[in-house]
């Protein structure tokens, strides 16, 4: 889990449940992201809210949503970092 400080407010990692079906670890997207990968995270609130998820999509599409209190360029940054660091891991 990776925490974020940022005025007072604390974001973690959403922990990713085992699916029995598919035997891989899974995020729910609400069907937002249509492939299954190890890039995916979705960071909340300590209330379990959603402030910016990353998920794969297509071959080599991403879905980025995000709100406040994250600034576009900050979702951005944090996304393609972390999409970055582990196709090269």
């Amino acid at each position: 889990n990776v925490n974020i400080l940022d005025n007072d407010q604390k974001y973690i990692n959403q922990i990713p449940e085992w699916s029995l079906e598919y035997k891989t670890f899974e995020l729910s997207f609400n069907n937002r992201v249509r492939l299954r990968s190890f890039k995916h995270f979705i960071l909340t609130d300590l209330n379990g809210i959603s402030i910016l998820q990353c998920g794969k999509i297509d071959n080599n599409t991403y879905a980025l949503d995000f709100q406040n209190p994250l600034a576009p360029i900050q979702a951005f940054v944090i996304g393609i970092t972390s999409v970055i660091n582990k196709i090269t891991c």
